[in-house]
C-alpha cells in the first residue's frame, strides 16, 4: 500500500503519465489473484487518470470487481468501506455517458453502502456527495401543496 500512496502522490503533484505508468506497473506486478484492497485501490486511483470516459468506466468496474472478489472477512471488511466510494464514482460516469438507469443502480448501491462509512470527514463528505448526485439524476417532484 505504501509504493501504492506515494504512486498517487505522483499523480496528485501533476505527474499523470508517470503515475499512469507506475499503477499499470504495480496493476501487472499484483496481478489478478493479488489482495483486493490493493486491486481496488490500484483500480480506483487509475481510473481517475483517465481522459476518456469509456476507460475510466473499464477500471472503475475493475475496481468493483476486485472488491466482489474479497473472500475472507478480513478482505471484505478492508474493501467495505470503499464501496460507497467507489459505486458513487461508477455512477457519475455512468452517467456521464447518457446510462442514466445504470447509474441509478450503481447510486442505489451507493446509498446502501454508506452505512459502512466512517463517521468523520471522509464519511460526511460521501453521504453529502452521495445526496447531492441522487437529487442531481432522480431529483423528486414537487409534492402539491
Amino acid at each position: 500500500m505504501a509504493t501504492i500512496a506515494r504512486v498517487q502522490q505522483v499523480a496528485l503533484q501533476g505527474g499523470r503519465e508517470q503515475a499512469t505508468a507506475g499503477f499499470l506497473g504495480l496493476w501487472d506486478q499484483i496481478g489478478t489473484g493479488g489482495p483486493p484492497l490493493h486491486r481496488v485501490t490500484i483500480a480506483h486511483y487509475r481510473a481517475d487518470l483517465q481522459n476518456d470516459l469509456a476507460e475510466e468506466l473499464l477500471w472503475k468496474e475493475r475496481a468493483l470487481a476486485a472488491a466482489d472478489a474479497a473472500q475472507s472477512k478480513e478482505e471484505a471488511d478492508a474493501v467495505r468501506p470503499l464501496l460507497a466510494s467507489l459505486n458513487l464514482n461508477t455512477a457519475q460516469t455512468l452517467y456521464r455517458l447518457g446510462r442514466r438507469p445504470e447509474a441509478l443502480r450503481h447510486l442505489s448501491k451507493a446509498e446502501q453502502s454508506q452505512t459502512h462509512l466512517p463517521h468523520d470527514g471522509y464519511g460526511e463528505m460521501l453521504r453529502i456527495e452521495i445526496a447531492a448526485f441522487r437529487a442531481k439524476i432522480d431529483p423528486q417532484p414537487e409534492l402539491p401543496l
